[in-house]
């Protein structure tokens, strides 16, 4: 067809469409492209759960998220995922974590519960008290998520919360840094 021009009747007005070949040729090559792309997602949720089935958790975290990354909405990469942060213990080990502790003074102990790591010069019991309440808070806010269809990703590493047993330390730590 070439550079074949078509007239077409709209109302009262005609029009020309040329170039049909440029069309036909940027469609095939959109269709290609959604081909390769599903052919890759597939591929690596495939990689995913061979390395979740032998054990390579972090391999199958990098990938299940990278198929998520392509298709957000790819329900078996999100499953996956949820399934691997369920059967898996989180990281502490973190570049927050680091520099935080890093930041604070030696005073500051390490309290962690399963999904955060909490820095803190306050009682004890009371520590504990307001970690198991972040854990709760975050158990409400994953169960909300899934009441009005929203799937957010499972953590990577621990979350981390500093806790000031004094007011007036927190204020100075906040104007320093």
């Amino acid at each position: 067809m070439g550079n074949a021009a078509f007239w077409f009747r709209c109302r009262d007005r005609s029009f020309r469409w040329k170039g049909w070949t440029t069309l036909a040729v940027v469609s095939l090559v959109a269709l290609i492209a959604i081909d390769a792309g599903a052919a890759n997602v597939e591929r690596t949720l495939t990689a995913a759960r061979k390395a979740a089935a032998s054990g390579r958790i972090d391999e199958a975290d990098r990938l299940y998220r990278e198929v998520l990354r392509l298709e957000p909405q790819h329900d078996a990469a999100y499953e996956g995922l949820v399934r691997l942060d369920d059967a898996r213990a989180l990281s502490t080990d973190s570049d927050v974590y680091r520099a935080t502790k890093a930041l604070l003074p030696s005073s500051f102990y390490t309290y962690e519960t399963r999904r955060f790591v909490v820095l803190s010069n306050s009682d004890r019991t009371w520590t504990q008290s307001q970690a198991e309440r972040l854990e709760q808070t975050h158990h409400q806010f994953m169960r909300f998520c899934n009441r009005i269809g929203l799937k957010p990703l499972p953590l990577q590493h621990k979350l981390v919360c500093v806790l000031f047993d004094d007011r007036q330390d927190y204020q100075t730590f906040a104007r320093q840094h």
